[in-house]
């Protein structure tokens, strides 16, 4: 591995802020994953877009909904990468770029906290890249048994248990 910290940006997209069910504190997440963006960028970090895609429903490829965040905007050079599962790594590429980048650490932000930020923070702790988790960058939405403040502070607390660094975005730097 390397010795460069990355940051991973998971399924910010369009549909995440649809109306009919919106994720918890949507916009400020995007502010606070932008204010890394930028900061990634001013440092010359690397940095990986992840975008779901899916055969049929709101994230079909090209569609409005499946678009990255207008906020968070790729530029040229930057990676984007289609997944079609929660684990970013699973099929896509992911982690043969990282080596590629000298990528040792990651930084991870996103959405949805209990299924592809989960996922995806468990596998980088496992493949050793000391991911370090935004606690306030990332959210999802509720569910039925559970609001959605009470997931991103469920699985804060257990990533912490599964060896990921937790940070809230303004203690993250580049």
């Amino acid at each position: 591995m390397g010795h460069r910290q990355g940051l991973l940006i998971v399924d910010v997209q369009n549909v995440m802020f649809d109306e009919q069910w919106p994720v918890y504190e949507g916009e400020e997440v995007v502010d606070r994953i932008s204010g890394l963006l930028e900061q990634a960028r001013a440092a010359e970090a690397p940095i990986v877009f992840i975008r779901h895609t899916e055969e049929e429903g709101p994230m079909v490829e090209g569609t409005e909904g499946w678009q990255i965040h207008e906020k968070l905007t790729p530029r040229p050079g930057e990676t984007i990468l289609q997944k079609t599962v929660p684990d970013s790594f699973h099929d896509t590429g992911l982690q043969s770029r990282l080596q590629e980048l000298d990528v040792d650490r990651l930084v991870i932000v996103g959405m949805q906290t209990d299924y592809c930020i989960n996922a995806t923070t468990r596998r980088a702790a496992e493949l050793g890249y000391r991911p370090i988790l935004a606690s306030d960058g990332h959210t999802t939405i509720d569910t039925d048994d559970e609001t959605a403040p009470a997931i991103i502070e469920r699985h804060n607390r257990e990533l912490v248990e599964a060896d990921v660094e937790l940070r809230p975005a303004s203690e993250i730097a580049f």
